[in-house]
């Protein structure tokens, strides 16, 4: 069982293997970080709305792999940005009806959704450095976005460093070192 610590320095190494540090800028991470969210509201709409799917969220694949996919460029974004990890206990969704469920986790993915329109307003109008302050107002907002995936995360009834360390391990055979060597391209667009 992995921590998120672990995760990260993987991940790191997975990012410098592969020589794509030079695409990890913090505005391209934010953009790509919201683009998960995105899918990963989308998949528990979806899930949510089939009646079969409401009991096992976390055993649906749609919906872990784009909590993995955020809990990775998050980690990706404190990585590169040199933030802490916040130290977190996520905590599991227990002791709830099934509806107070769907509205607890509905109301976090919301919260989620918040956060990283943050981190992306930041990246509009400002960048890490222009004053002293700037980093720490955006690890704040990191963090808090963290805090709302670890919500999700809990509600759903996953592991944030399990899913993460599943998933970097699946896009270790997605993308070869020797296809995506300094290429930014999507795995499907590989030979």
């Amino acid at each position: 069982m992995a921590t998120l610590q672990q995760v990260m320095d993987d991940q790191r190494e997975f990012a410098i293997e592969r020589d794509w540090g030079q695409f990890h800028t913090p505005k391209n991470l934010a953009m790509a970080l919201g683009g998960e969210v995105g899918e990963l509201s989308n998949a528990i709409a979806d899930a949510l709305s089939s009646p079969g799917d409401k009991a096992g969220l976390a055993s649906l694949e749609s919906v872990t792999s784009e909590i993995a996919d955020v809990t990775l460029y998050l980690l990706r974004l404190f990585d590169v940005l040199g933030c802490s990890l916040p130290d977190r206990q996520v905590q599991r969704g227990q002791g709830t009806t099934a509806s107070d469920s769907e509205r607890l986790l509905f109301l976090a993915l919301a919260k989620l959704v918040g956060a990283v329109g943050e981190i992306l307003e930041f990246w509009q109008w400002s960048a890490v450095g222009e004053d002293e302050t700037s980093l720490e107002r955006v690890e704040r907002r990191i963090t808090a976005a963290f805090d709302h995936l670890a919500r999700v995360a809990g509600l759903v009834g996953v592991g944030l460093a399990d899913v993460a360390e599943a998933k970097l391990t699946h896009n270790a055979d997605r993308y070869p070192i020797s296809k995506s060597f300094g290429v930014h391209s999507k795995y499907t667009e590989f030979d």
